[in-house]
């Protein structure tokens, strides 16, 4: 027999971003319908996210890479950061 349930989500507006908000949901409905159509599966088995998002998240949002000069140390750059905030703030 087919049964159908509703789930509300209530969040605080600006809070929470509402492409994310319509992510999370996206992935809870496909969860659901794997679920159904695997009840047998362990949990750990499921995937939360696509292949595409998968990629996405792992390619696309975790791109740090960022160029810096190769002939300074860490503590150099911080140290130019900070003689350089002191200037603008006087």
């Amino acid at each position: 027999e087919d049964q159908d349930f509703k789930i509300q989500v209530y969040y605080l507006e600006g809070f929470v971003d509402k492409i994310i908000l319509e992510l999370l949901i996206k992935s809870f409905n496909r969860f659901v319908v794997d679920l159904e159509d695997n009840i047998e599966v362990c949990l750990s088995e499921y995937a939360i996210v696509s292949e595409k998002e998968r990629l996405q998240l792992l390619l696309e949002f975790n791109n740090t890479e960022v160029n810096y000069p190769r002939d300074k140390t860490i503590v150099d750059l911080f140290e130019e950061q900070g003689y350089f905030a002191t200037i603008h703030t006087k």
